[in-house]
């Protein structure tokens, strides 16, 4: 899902499906665990040290009966590569505030033994038949939020298996100790394709605040025929006691078209209903603004879907499937929305096609000013205007055009927002563009120049003529592709802007993505997407002909600085700011105590009960060690 180089060992490929019957999981606070202490990270290693020696030179050129004299010219047109990707010492984080426990886990829903093998359910206590490995396909705590005094969150499942969606025609079939995907012979791909063949329907979990009881609530087959090709719940929203919880839905092309959701009345979990917005194709965020709910939704066309709207939800209880169009014809999905000033304002991301994005750079929409009853209408559906794109800070227009914007929220009467990278999505588009290079050290050389880590922005005034707009977290200077040259170079960010606290993914160049923020206890929570635990699982994918074409001998000679980058960054990182003047300081950058979560997926507060809850997510299946274990994790910080 991230990088491009490590073990080599394995044919890999990335991203997203859904998931079967998963076996309902209660989990009483008594016996809740709490994560151990946090581990001291690894220490960051000096660049050279992870350079190859003589001896790892004539270790690879034995291992793989190459000359030696051509493994060393590998070896020393990586040495820049191999510079660029070291990790630089991670920041210690800081005692004080909540305290982390683990409220509940993704069950074992299934038995693994080989690709394309059978796949026997587990016993009622998770364990397997002797020569089975227990495996929890459902990997991301998806869509959350909060109903009345429950969490309502549904679930995705092994989303590292469906990468060629977005990266290219690479079917995954492969198995390390942490992750198996079996593509062409997974029980999806006679659904929707080999890219899918690791797809199973999503669950749907109901968790109490004040018990922190969490039951399995998903319909059944007949309830929600609509599961079974649902990708996963990635939307979810709540408005006068009904949870609305949406996914894509998947088609038999591969694709996605057509908006699945789902209505649950809160107060009691009972299941309202379900339909299909075949309009739309993706939902995200719900947010309730002046009195009224609205979503961000992408508009169904192309393989993903293309362009958006903003929807306000006009239903209820009987008829939970009512919205009016707000925001019409907006160039990319609104993927993320919040209020600010009287006004909304929207997040959007870019248009994807596999390997390649298009419709220009990713933008910010501000909306009309809202009425002060009933909310906006149809009318002002064409009376948005574009306040911020991303191409106004990135100065290389291609990765501009692949980027997209994170979370964001006002908070003390400023804007803050954010950007996203799918890992490795901005090589491929580069390549797209500006032509794929013919060597493999030509590949590596697009993968360190084009992707980047997450940045932070601070908006005063959005829309007025005093807008103005700060780098909290970034890169004074970014690599740029020169087309006449034919080579990357620096180039300074188009705010002219130094950030005011750091570089960009807080310095972590793997945290490609502000998944989600909030505000609890006045305070400002960020969850990134740090994908450096991936690194290891992630050699064969490069070393298919079709993307990175990595040799054995190249990711051998990678591999010390993959399990450095690994062993230095992984788990999920939580940083927190605590004041619009203070810079963000980590609160956890261990996944909360699953070292293979690699995002904090949502957030919902309690403030009057003093509880944080979150969902992770992982690329994991198969691991179940204690500090390092595969499927989702819920944890509330109290």
């Amino acid at each position: 899902m991230s990088l491009s180089f490590t073990r080599a060992r394995t044919r890999g490929v990335l991203l997203a499906a859904a998931s079967a019957a998963m076996a309902l999981i209660l989990v009483p606070p008594a016996s809740a665990a709490s994560p151990p202490p946090i581990p001291v990270p690894a220490p960051a290693p000096a660049a050279e040290s992870l350079q190859p020696t003589s001896a790892d030179v004539e270790r690879v050129a034995a291992e793989h009966k190459k000359p030696e004299a051509d493994v060393r010219r590998t070896a020393r047109q990586l040495a820049p590569i191999i510079e660029a990707l070291t990790p630089t010492a991670p920041p210690r984080v800081r005692a004080g505030g909540p305290k982390a426990a683990r409220v509940a886990k993704a069950p074992v829903d299934e038995c693994f033994r080989s690709v394309g093998g059978a796949r026997p359910a587990p016993s009622a206590d998770g364990s397997c038949p002797s020569g089975f490995a227990p495996k929890r396909n459902q990997a991301y705590a998806h869509g959350g939020v909060r109903g009345g005094d429950h969490v309502y969150f549904g679930t995705s499942a092994n989303l590292t298996c469906g990468g060629p969606g977005l990266l290219g025609p690479y079917s995954p079939a492969f198995r390390t100790k942490n992750l198996v995907c079996e593509g062409s012979r997974g029980p999806g791909a006679p659904l929707f394709g080999d890219n899918w063949g690791d797809w199973r329907s999503p669950h749907v979990y109901r968790v109490d605040a004040d018990t922190e009881r969490t039951e399995d609530i998903t319909p059944t087959p007949g309830q929600a025929p609509g599961l079974r090709s649902m990708m996963g719940v990635r939307g979810q929203a709540y408005h006068r006691d009904v949870v609305l919880l949406a996914g894509p839905r998947l088609t038999p092309a591969g694709g996605a078209s057509g908006l699945n959701v789902l209505a649950y009345e809160a107060s009691t979990g009972r299941f309202l209903g379900e339909k299909l917005l075949p309009e739309y194709s993706n939902m995200r965020t719900g947010v309730v603004i002046g009195g009224e709910l609205y979503v961000g939704a992408r508009a169904t066309g192309g393989a993903f879907g293309a362009g958006g709207v903003v929807l306000k939800w006009t239903g209820g209880k009987t008829d939970p499937f009512r919205f009016e169009v707000v925001a019409a014809g907006l160039p990319h999905e609104p993927a993320y929305i919040a209020g600010h000033d009287g006004r909304i304002v929207t997040a959007n991301w870019s248009t994807f096609r596999p390997g390649q994005a298009v419709g220009g750079s990713p933008e910010m929409y501000l909306s009309p000013a809202l009425p002060a009853r009933g909310g906006l209408t149809n009318a002002d559906s064409a009376n948005w205007k574009p306040v911020f794109r991303l191409s106004d800070y990135e100065p290389d227009p291609v990765v501009a055009q692949a980027g997209m914007f994170g979370a964001l929220t006002s908070w003390k009467g400023k804007l803050y927002f954010s950007t996203m990278y799918y890992p490795t999505y901005n090589t491929v588009n580069a390549w797209a563009y500006y032509g794929r290079p013919s060597t493999e050290i030509g590949r590596l050389n697009t993968y360190v120049n084009a992707e980047r880590g997450l940045q932070l922005f601070e908006m005063t005034d959005p829309g007025k003529a005093t807008q103005k707009v700060s780098l909290l977290y970034g890169d004074r200077t970014v690599p740029v592709y020169d087309t006449a040259a034919g080579t990357w170079k620096p180039q300074e960010n188009k705010l002219r802007q130094k950030p005011r606290f750091g570089p960009s993914g807080f310095g972590n160049r793997w945290n490609n993505y502000s998944w989600q923020m909030t505000v609890f206890e006045d305070q400002l929570y960020l969850g990134t997407g740090d994908f450096s635990n991936f690194l290891p699982e992630h050699a064969e994918l490069m070393k298919d002909p079709a993307l990175f074409g990595l040799s054995d001998v190249t990711a051998a000679l990678l591999k010390p600085v993959v399990d450095s980058v690994s062993a230095v960054y992984a788990g999920s990182d939580t940083w927190r700011m605590t004041g619009p003047d203070s810079a963000a300081v980590p609160f956890n950058l261990d996944g909360y105590g699953n070292r293979l979560a690699h995002g904090v997926r949502f957030w919902v507060p309690f403030e009057e009960k003093g509880k944080l809850f979150t969902g992770s997510a992982t690329f994991a299946n198969l691991a179940d060690r204690r500090r390092a274990s595969g499927g989702w994790d819920l944890t509330v910080l109290k």
